[in-house]
């Protein structure tokens, strides 16, 4: 009976200790509450907020409390509590069930997680509550409006600040600033500073003076006392285009140009659309290391019977070869030749067996010269336009000129191919001859044709139909040649408003995609017919011409004369 009672005891006592230690570790829990954002007009800062829950919690049992607050889910469910992750409040003061601290949300797009903790004094026991999250949404963006040569009209776009609102406080964010950078780790970038941040915005603006054919970066950011917010990376290409460079020395209109050397040469053309006053300098251009401050200079005078407008010129036989076109208003049927090595100017006979001719095309292979097309003078003063070619050969004493095959006339379907026409246009592709375009007794033409030159002294050679241009046919256009492709614009056409069309158009006839020809940026200057264009050091040069403007009496509209100079950037390959 005894040993029963001692038993009874004993276990009474350790029921009764138990229940002391139960009482003395009070058991509580930790419960997370919904974050608010900070009423102080400071951009992203929020307050965490968590709750003790226990009513009968003596102070010293909880040695730690606070919040835990990692961009990593899982740090937050890790047995121990890495010190780095931790937002500590200290002990537990037993003075509210409450607590908060405020917290500021750095990084753009990253999701950050927190929950609120506490530790037991005695029992060391972690004690978490639900885990929250939040993410700064800000959208900050830049996108593409229109691009016009070298300059970007952009749109740019910061949205869901105004969460960060409350109680009518403005919002303080920082400067608005982007960055522009030609390389994805704007190394080389230069800010663009906008305006003080007050709230979501949208406005636009200009990228201007770009590199052509380059990628650009942007990237929107502001900047707060407590670090740098920014946006997504955004990505932009500007391809081929027109930079503006020094003009002309005169402004001329249906001169002839010619590249020699290093170095692009223009003479001729007329000096006024009134008294038509031809010109007698002939003017230089050689691009230096920087090209876009190259300048026209002055290389000397053609004798005065020399003077025209609408003629022909062809580096040939050591010089520049030039004749035909008109001198005032007198046709001419001779040849002259520039030695550009000696900076000056000698009479090379050219002889009389061509008729003459003005704007005629020209151009060399191998060891011969060809022209032909224009307008052909007849004797009586009048001018027809013809298809006919001749092939010039140099001579010691003098060139001898032959007729060749002209282009071929035949008709398919509404269209007439390969009538005369005047002021066509001619390049050369992988040592191919095309010739097209230009007017005609049926309007303006879009028929190019390629040249089978002859292969003796007795063949005439022959054309082939070649390509339709799918713009708006012209003439008194300009072509240039670039290796395995040309580039076609400008000019004069009764089939757009206004006449003077300023697209520009790439021809490749083994383009990969199929499509011969592609348009390319427009021509940023004004619509010209009758200008003079190259290709040297791989870039287009587009100088001179003639337009309409304004009188300056009696209003109406005057002829333009034009000396601006302009390079074109060819796309990549």
């Amino acid at each position: 009976m005894y040993r029963n009672l001692y038993i009874g005891l004993i276990l009474l006592l350790i029921l009764a200790c138990r229940k002391m230690a139960i009482e003395a570790y009070n058991f509580f829990e930790v419960a997370t509450i919904p974050y608010e954002i900070v009423d102080d007009g400071t951009f992203s800062r929020i307050l965490l907020k968590g709750r003790i829950v226990s009513t009968s919690t003596p102070a010293g049992n909880i040695s730690d409390h606070g919040f835990l607050w990692s961009t990593n889910l899982d740090d937050l469910f890790e047995s121990a509590i890495p010190v780095e992750k931790r937002i500590s409040l200290g002990p537990y003061a037993g003075n509210s069930i409450d607590f908060d601290t405020v917290r500021q949300v750095l990084s753009q797009a990253q999701t950050y997680y927190f929950c609120a903790y506490a530790i037991g004094t005695e029992t060391k026991r972690v004690l978490k509550g639900a885990v929250d999250s939040i993410t700064l949404n800000i959208r900050m963006h830049v996108d593409s409006i229109a691009r016009l040569n070298d300059k970007l009209n952009i749109e740019i776009s910061v949205q869901n600040l105004d969460i960060w609102k409350r109680n009518g406080i403005a919002l303080q964010a920082g400067t608005l600033t982007m960055r522009v950078a030609t390389k994805q780790d704007f190394i080389d970038a230069k800010s663009i500073e906008f305006f003080e941040l007050r709230s979501d915005t949208t406005f636009r603006d200009s990228l201007v003076n770009l590199n052509l054919n380059t990628t650009y970066y942007t990237q929107l950011y502001f900047n707060t006392p407590e670090g740098e917010y920014s946006g997504e990376v955004n990505k932009f290409f500007i391809g081929d285009g027109w930079k503006r460079i020094q003009d002309n020395r005169e402004e001329l209109f249906g001169a002839t140009g010619a590249i020699y050397g290093q170095s692009a040469y223009i003479m001729g053309g007329y000096e006024s659309a009134v008294s038509l006053s031809t010109n007698r300098a002939i003017y230089r251009f050689t691009p230096d290391a920087a090209i876009q401050t190259s300048q026209w200079e002055y290389v000397d005078d053609l004798a005065p019977y020399e003077t025209f407008a609408y003629g022909i010129a062809s580096p040939f036989a050591g010089g520049i070869y030039f004749g035909l076109g008109l001198y005032e208003h007198f046709s001419n049927n001779t040849f002259s030749k520039v030695l550009p090595s000696r900076d000056n100017v000698l009479i090379h006979p050219g002889g009389n067996a061509v008729p003459a001719l003005e704007k005629a095309v020209v151009f060399r292979h191998e060891d011969k010269l060809y022209f032909g097309t224009g307008c052909k003078y007849r004797d009586d003063g009048t001018c027809e336009t013809t298809g006919e070619f001749w092939e010039l050969t140099k001579g010691i004493s003098r060139d001898t000129i032959r007729p060749i095959a002209g282009l071929p006339g035949f008709s398919g379907g509404d269209n007439k191919f390969g009538i005369g026409r005047d002021g066509a246009v001619v390049f050369e592709l992988d040592g191919m001859i095309y010739v097209g375009g230009g007017d005609s007794d049926l309007g303006p033409r879009n028929d190019f044709y390629r040249f089978i030159p002859p292969l003796s002294p007795t063949d005439t050679g022959s054309w082939e139909f070649a390509t339709l241009f799918p713009g708006p046919a012209r003439y008194d256009a300009v072509a240039i040649s670039a290796g395995d492709r040309a580039f076609y614009g400008l000019g004069y056409s009764d089939q757009i408003i206004g006449g003077y069309p300023t697209d520009w158009w790439e021809f490749n006839p083994n383009a990969a995609n199929g499509e011969e020809w592609t348009q390319r940026e427009r021509f940023p200057g004004i619509g010209r017919q009758d200008a003079v264009a190259y290709f040297l050091n791989d870039l287009g040069i587009v100088t001179t011409g003639r337009s309409i403007g304004p009188a300056e009496t009696g209003g109406g509209i005057k002829t333009q004369l034009l000396g601006d100079t302009w390079l074109y950037f060819p796309p990549e390959k």
